[in-house]
């Protein structure tokens, strides 16, 4: 189970270790688009990792999600652009950081099988360390395609400095555009979708029991 932890920045943070955290969206399903915004750091081990999953998106209902041998229903975005790939972690100077697969891959679960679509990027990159940076996940409902947008720091520079805290939190405005001016990449890519589009959870899954991922902030904002 995901705990809560004085994270390696000094923060309260949200910690996973090789499990899922599942939070019922207060708004429930009653949403037509999903903006949904981490600041994030990792632990560092001075290694990298195989068979890496690092998934964010909905699920319907808090029994079975992402991780389940039997997921309900599940939408989201697999970071990095090979499922199952590896993680390649660098030293500084300045910061360490882990660097995923180029790209990101938009998932739909049912039950044990997966249904990805890539989207291309540069690799998304996460500190580990000091500084913390920013995800965000965009997913749009759709008949019969959901559209979906991932953004992840990419370049080291942005690593870094680092994600102030105010500059976290204006990426979760809805009308905030995601792209090439923003410290890092995105990519748009879409997947066909046949089922009831019963989303009323999030979902946050690594599969990994070292490093661990803390995450210190989370926003989910909706467009009926």
């Amino acid at each position: 189970m995901a705990s809560i932890v004085e994270n390696v920045v000094g923060d309260r943070a949200l910690e996973l270790g090789n499990e899922e955290f599942i939070r019922p969206l207060a708004f429930g399903n009653q949403w037509q688009r999903l903006r949904i915004a981490l600041r994030l750091v990792t632990t560092w081990t001075g290694s990298g990792v195989t068979g890496a999953q690092f998934v964010v998106g909905v699920c319907a209902g808090t029994t079975d999600g992402y991780k389940s041998a039997n997921t309900a229903d599940f939408v989201g975005m697999h970071w990095g652009g090979v499922f199952n790939g590896n993680l390649t972690a660098v030293a500084g100077p300045p910061n360490h950081y882990l660097s995923f697969n180029n790209g990101f891959l938009f998932i739909r679960r049912i039950g044990s099988t997966n249904t990805t679509a890539s989207a291309a990027a540069g690799p998304p990159r996460v500190s580990a360390g000091t500084y913390r940076g920013h995800w965000v996940f965009d997913v749009l409902k759709g008949s019969p395609n959901y559209t979906v947008k991932g953004f992840a720091i990419t370049g080291v520079p942005a690593l870094d400095i680092g994600t102030r805290w105010q500059h976290w939190f204006d990426t979760k405005d809805e009308s905030a555009v995601l792209n090439a001016g923003e410290p890092g990449g995105s990519s748009y890519t879409s997947l066909a979708y046949s089922g009831a589009g019963f989303f009323d959870c999030l979902s946050i899954s690594w599969n990994q029991s070292s490093p661990l991922i803390q995450i210190s902030d989370i926003t989910v904002t909706r467009t009926l």
